[in-house]
């Protein structure tokens, strides 16, 4: 069963990272319904770390001591880039890694909520 925040290793497109093939850790965000005759939709953002010394740019909430939840220090959620998986991607075996807080997770909606907000005319290129 998934729950919003939890933490889990998937394997999305790296844009800050060479090997992206690699697995990362990532939180959850929201899903779809999953009837058989549905899409079949989980929503997630990554989580990169900027290191020691590192900030968090426009759309990072950064994470309080992530190392309590296995991740590295100066770890943050870049909510500005949310992926959309199939649940088969999502297996016992690796997962979830553990689940953030509430407060961590309201912020994380918010934060894509505000950058997803469309105001006024929207054009195709």
């Amino acid at each position: 069963m998934i729950h919003l925040g939890q933490l889990w290793k998937v394997q999305i497109p790296h844009t800050d990272s060479e090997n992206s093939g690699e697995k990362r850790p990532c939180v959850i965000v929201g899903w779809s319904s999953f009837n058989s005759g549905e899409d079949q939709v989980i929503l997630v953002v990554p989580i990169t770390s900027h290191g020691q010394g590192g900030h968090t740019r426009p759309g990072e909430i950064a994470i309080p001591e992530p190392e309590k939840h296995s991740l590295t220090p100066g770890s943050c959620v870049r909510a500005r880039r949310v992926f959309s998986i199939h649940p088969s991607r999502l297996t016992r075996n690796e997962g979830p890694i553990d689940t953030l807080s509430n407060e961590i997770v309201i912020e994380i909606l918010e934060t894509i909520a505000k950058l997803f907000d469309v105001d006024g005319d929207v054009r195709a290129r």
